[in-house]
């Protein structure tokens, strides 16, 4: 889990509450799912096992979208470029 008690969480929490609050109840929400997969028993078969490969796959991919919806809803994204 992370810790979002440090100076930068309370900092963008305090700047940017609403945004930040949905981004980190989205985070905790996914958590929440990979520890179910990572913990469930591992005596499945070999489809099963693919499936949650699969749901742990669009976890990470919800898990990134999350962060570049709040990242782009602060304007972060426009102002960051690749260097060249």
């Amino acid at each position: 889990m992370v810790d979002f008690t440090g100076e930068v969480g309370g900092m963008m929490a305090g700047q940017f509450q609403p945004e930040f609050e949905e981004w980190r109840r989205e985070c905790e929400l996914i958590d929440r799912e990979m520890g179910q997969i990572v913990g469930a028993p591992l005596t499945i078969s070999v489809d099963e096992r693919q499936v949650r490969k699969f749901q742990f796959a669009l976890l990470i991919e919800r898990r990134n979208a999350a962060a570049r919806k709040f990242l782009s809803n602060r304007g972060v994204m426009r102002r960051v470029r690749p260097s060249e």
